[in-house]
Order: structure tokens, then C-alpha cells, then sequence
């Protein structure tokens, strides 16, 4: 990870309207609700959309670190590869319609992140009986670009649920990936980038001591 982030800068980057996703850069990434709505009725709900980042992020992007709450998610991402899209793109398991020649990361990996929320807004919205928008538009990001902040982020996404008071430890929540990279034994065992996170921490018992201790926190407007 050292060759990617600047060690010297580790504050929290502020919102950028329209960051664009860049190849190999990686991001915080979170979106809500509308206003009051909730995003998850029942535990089916939060595994239905756990099934969809498999589906639509996981092609595009690494996946380090996630969390389900009832009124919005947070990922913890790292944009793969060119060649590593490209081969997506031009599988048979999708409708994706774009060439090497006019490919865009940005724009691939924003349609993915559409796609995951309109087809679980339409199984919602269907469900429920309800009608309009599920999800505040746009999906929120921020670069990460030190260490020191991209292990802020995974103890802040693994901690909202006790600093939201929905959990007394992070293992308690069931719809994080927090026993995932623990035990391998969570929500998204198996899809998770544990083995690269355990490479990025030097060791699984060094992942386990950052993961079992509150190493840092964000500040108030994170």
C-alpha cells in the first residue's frame, strides 16, 4: 500500500462533489437513505444487498472493508486494475457496453455503484409497496491517501455500529466485515480481501490486534 498513499498526510480528505474513481485509488465510499426512509426492514434485506456488491462492486473494485446500518452503508475500496475491468467488462455475465478504446474508469465504476442501488431500490420498493427514490442520489467518496487514514477508515466503518449505540463491540453487528477479517467467518467470508488486508497489516495477528482495538477516530464532520 505504500506505493500508492502519501504517509506524510493523514487528516481525513473533505467531500469532493464529483471525485472522480481512479485506477488502483482507493476510497471511502457511503451513501444514506432519503430523509427519514430506512434502508433495511429485516435481516433478509441486509443480505439481499450484500448479495448485490458481490454482484456489481466486486468486478470493479476490491472490497477491504464494509458496513450495513438500518438508514445507510459504508465500503472501503480500491479501484482494480484496467485489465482487471476490461476482462469484466467483456465477459458474458453482464450488459456493460464499452471498449478499451473509450473506456472510463470513473464512468464504469459509477454505473456499477447505480446499479447496485437501483436494483435493490426496485427489490425494496416492490416489497414494501412503496414508490420513489430509495437513496440520496449521488454516492458519497473520499481518496485515501495515507496510512494512518485508511486505518482511521476501517476502525471507523467497523466501529459505527457501537459509536451508534446499535452494538455494544463491532463483532456483535452481524452486517459488517468485521468478523470476516477477524474469523473468516462473517456476513462476506470468502469475498472480502482479507488475505491482501492481512498482507497490507504484515501478518493476521497484527490484523486482529488493529482490529480488536480502537487504534484512532475520525473527526466530528467524517
Amino acid at each position: 500500500m505504500q506505493n500508492r498513499i502519501n504517509n506524510n498526510y493523514w487528516q481525513p480528505q473533505p467531500y469532493i462533489e464529483n471525485l472522480h474513481f481512479e485506477e488502483s485509488q482507493i476510497y471511502h465510499v457511503y451513501n444514506r437513505a432519503n430523509g427519514s426512509e430506512l434502508l433495511f426492514r429485516n435481516d433478509n434485506n441486509y443480505y439481499f444487498f450484500l448479495r448485490k456488491i458481490k454482484q456489481y462492486i466486486s468486478p470493479v473494485c476490491t472490497i477491504y472493508a464494509l458496513c450495513l446500518m438500518p438508514n445507510h452503508f459504508h465500503l472501503l475500496i480500491r479501484i482494480k486494475e484496467k485489465k482487471e475491468v476490461l476482462d469484466f467488462i467483456k465477459s458474458e455475465e453482464n450488459k456493460i457496453k464499452s471498449d478499451e478504446e473509450n473506456f472510463c474508469m470513473h464512468e464504469i465504476t459509477s454505473m456499477q455503484f447505480r446499479r447496485l442501488q437501483i436494483s435493490y431500490a426496485k427489490a425494496l420498493n416492490k416489497q414494501l409497496s412503496r414508490k420513489g427514490s430509495l437513496f440520496i442520489q449521488n454516492i458519497k467518496r473520499r481518496n485515501i491517501d495515507s496510512d494512518q487514514y485508511f486505518f482511521n477508515v476501517l476502525d471507523y466503518i467497523h466501529n459505527n455500529p457501537v459509536n451508534s449505540g446499535f452494538s455494544y463491540r463491532a463483532g456483535d453487528w452481524k452486517f459488517s466485515s468485521f468478523n470476516s477479517m477477524v474469523n473468516d467467518k462473517g456476513c462476506c467470508s470468502g469475498w472480502i480481501a482479507r488475505d491482501e488486508l492481512i498482507a497490507i497489516c504484515g501478518g493476521q495477528s497484527e490484523l486482529k490486534i488493529i482490529l480488536t482495538n480502537k487504534i484512532g477516530s475520525l473527526s466530528a464532520a467524517y
